[in-house]
């Protein structure tokens, strides 16, 4: 018995380890990328004063009352978006325990869930790449008794130069990928190459004119 309790321990000590480390890695930048942070906006969120709109995330964050102003969480998360009616929130929750805050998500029957999940990484780009970072806008489409339906508008790309790029999301699935000029940096093998070609093409023509 003792050494079947042994082996259990053992096992999900090597599961806690293999999570952590996975998580760790998945932290890591590698050499010559750069992380764009993610931002996200819900732009009519003042259309709805009757309701308080809360965040929830795993692993974070555990609550979290969001406004119109632009949010974020840990880039691993996956998060939610909850609505309730202001006369039915209880601020206080916001100071209890995590084991609390999640019977109050679980049990609550007055909380409405979003039908949007929402992921807290860009992605990595180049060093070179001008990206700094990305703001998705939500619009909330319906919020009723018992369903609050969230879309995904336009995502802002902002620039390391402070200039902007908005583009309209038509893909729930898929977000746009900016536009703006090309990054010579990320090109200079093409432009090497045709410099080679006209260098060649010009020593040609001077030889056979010689």
């Amino acid at each position: 018995m003792i050494m079947k309790n042994r082996k259990l321990f053992y096992l999900t000590f090597f599961i806690f380890l293999l999570s952590t480390t996975s998580a760790a890695y998945a932290d890591v930048i590698e050499p010559g990328m750069k992380q764009v942070n993610l931002n996200y906006q819900i732009s009519n969120i003042n259309d709805y004063p009757d309701y308080v709109f809360l965040l929830r995330g795993i692993p974070y964050p555990d609550i979290e009352i969001i406004n119109s102003s632009k949010f974020s969480f840990y880039k691993l998360s996956n998060v939610s978006i909850y609505a309730i009616k202001r006369d039915d929130f209880d601020a206080s929750i916001i100071n209890k325990s995590s084991e609390e805050i999640q019977s109050f998500f679980e049990n609550n029957s007055k909380l409405i869930k979003s039908d949007i999940s929402l992921e807290g990484s860009y992605g990595d780009v180049k060093i070179e790449n001008p990206l700094k970072e990305a703001t998705i806008i939500l619009e909330i489409k319906d919020i009723n008794s018992t369903n609050l339906i969230i879309e995904k508008s336009k995502i802002i790309y902002t620039f390391e130069d402070g200039s902007q790029q908005e583009e309209i999301i038509k893909d729930q699935n898929d977000l746009p990928e900016p536009s703006k000029g090309i990054n010579l940096a990320d090109y200079w093998w093409i432009f090497l190459g045709v410099l080679i070609i006209l260098v060649i093409v010009i020593m040609v023509i001077i030889k056979r004119f010689r």
